[in-house]
């Protein structure tokens, strides 16, 4: 490629200046898009960071709001509920409930009693049982 431009045709001469400064306004441009780009992404990488150092802190106060669960009353088996009584397993809600009834005496409501108000229910009558056992003696 020769350095030297023959001035024959000024058309052609401000043409080709004219692409030749468009391509460095363009590359000039990119660079600077490039740059904000980059302080872009640092000022959102020290908001994440700041972010990150106050997860410890707020998972320590989420698992202090969160109830202890008695994991050994939990059950892990696919489709499968226990029961809190005996451990035997039902694959339906209204297999428990009947089971339940049956074998525990057990009939829940449909309030907010379950197992512990009839269990003391149970308990109570066997203890009324037991007093009219000893008046009879």
């Amino acid at each position: 490629m020769s350095l030297f431009v023959k001035l024959e045709d000024p058309v052609k001469l401000k043409k080709a200046l004219l692409i030749t400064k468009m391509a460095a306004l363009n590359n000039m441009k990119r660079y600077e898009e490039c740059k904000q780009f980059k302080k872009e992404i640092k000022e959102k990488a020290a908001s994440i960071n700041e972010i990150f150092i106050n997860v410890p802190p707020l998972v320590e106060e989420i698992k202090r709001m969160l109830p202890e669960v008695d994991i050994k009353k939990l059950t892990f088996e696919k489709g499968m509920l226990k029961c809190e009584i005996c451990g035997k397993r039902f694959k339906t809600e209204q297999g428990l409930k009947i089971h339940q009834a049956n074998v525990h005496g057990i009939k829940k409501g449909t309030g907010g009693e379950g197992k512990s108000q009839t269990e003391v229910d149970r308990l109570t009558k066997e203890l009324e049982d037991i007093e009219r056992e000893l008046k009879d003696l």
